[in-house]
């Protein structure tokens, strides 16, 4: 047994030298897949929505009320939308990493330019709507099952929703 194994160690060494170079490759590439990459000029990092937002989302409500009043027998509709998020913001990063190997830093800051006499203004990557989590129709003409199916339709199609998310109610008498 300690015969075998000696010679099975012999092997390897054999075997280390004959490729050590092709082994010290392999060795390098994998480091390098293990090392994080976001040493990139420009990275993105997330904030808070911009305060209009809330205006979107009321005109955004205004529109779709008026395009489901104006569906055969739904009469007067009223729309309530939930909201899953409130969008994200994506700013630009300029990011900076200094020293190399081990004691590499980075450092990352918004980057922003001038509006104005001192102020400065940060660069928006992308602007990503808010996500819509459930509605509810109310509508005069609620009772009739076509009218409630054509609501559902088209609050799905405008909105992206599934069926099982919207609710379509009909509206009290006054």
């Amino acid at each position: 047994m300690k015969s075998s194994w000696r010679q099975f160690t012999e092997k390897c060494a054999g075997f280390a030298r004959k490729y050590r170079y092709v082994l010290l490759l392999a060795a390098l590439g994998l480091a390098l897949v293990l090392v994080p990459t976001t040493k990139s000029g420009a990275s993105q990092t997330s904030a808070q929505p911009p305060p209009e937002t809330d205006d979107t989302r009321a005109a955004l409500r205004s529109e779709l009320e008026s395009a489901l009043s104006d569906i055969d027998g739904a009469g007067r509709v009223r729309l309530v939308l939930t909201w899953e998020d409130g969008g994200e913001t994506v700013y630009q990063q300029d990011t900076r990493t200094s020293g190399s190997g081990e004691n590499a830093s980075e450092e990352a800051a918004v980057a922003a330019v001038p509006s104005g006499s001192s102020a400065q203004q940060a660069l928006i990557t992308k602007q990503l709507a808010p996500k819509c989590a459930g509605a509810l129709v109310v509508s005069d003409g609620a009772a009739n099952a076509a009218v409630r199916l054509a609501l559902t339709d088209a609050v799905r199609a405008l909105t992206g929703l599934r069926a099982d998310q919207i609710t379509v109610v009909k509206m009290k008498s006054t």
